[in-house]
C-alpha cells in the first residue's frame, strides 16, 4: 500500500471498541495501518475513549470513511467522532503475520 500521500483518518469511540474496526478493517478493507491510544475529559466527555488513527491511500479515503461511519455507527448519540485531514507524507511499514502463541 503507498501512504505517501494519504489521508489521516480519526475516530473517538467508546471505550473497548476500536479493537473490533481495526479488525474489521483488516479482514474487509485490507487496511494494516491504524493505531488505537485512549483518552479521557475530551470534548466535555469524561468518560475514557479510544482514539483510532487510520493511514489511508488518498483514493480509497472516502471509501473507508463511510465503511467506519457504518461500522461504528457515528449517526448514532454517544456513539462518537470521525473525521479526516490531508497526510502531507507516511512510510508504509507492515509486521508479518504471525501464527497465534499457544496459551
Amino acid at each position: 500500500m503507498n501512504l505517501v500521500h494519504s489521508k489521516t483518518i480519526t475516530c473517538v469511540l467508546p471505550k473497548g471498541t476500536a479493537d473490533t474496526a481495526i479488525f474489521k478493517l483488516k479482514q474487509e478493507k485490507g487496511i494494516v495501518s491504524a493505531m488505537v491510544s485512549h483518552a479521557r475529559e475530551a470534548m466535555g466527555m469524561r468518560e475514557e475513549r479510544d482514539i483510532l488513527t487510520v493511514a489511508v491511500p488518498k483514493d480509497k479515503a472516502d471509501d473507508i470513511f463511510n465503511f467506519l461511519y457504518e461500522l461504528c455507527e457515528i449517526n448514532r448519540p454517544g456513539k462518537g467522532l470521525l473525521f479526516m485531514a490531508t497526510k502531507v507524507q507516511a512510510v508504509p511499514f507492515q509486521l508479518p503475520d504471525l501464527p497465534d502463541e499457544p496459551s
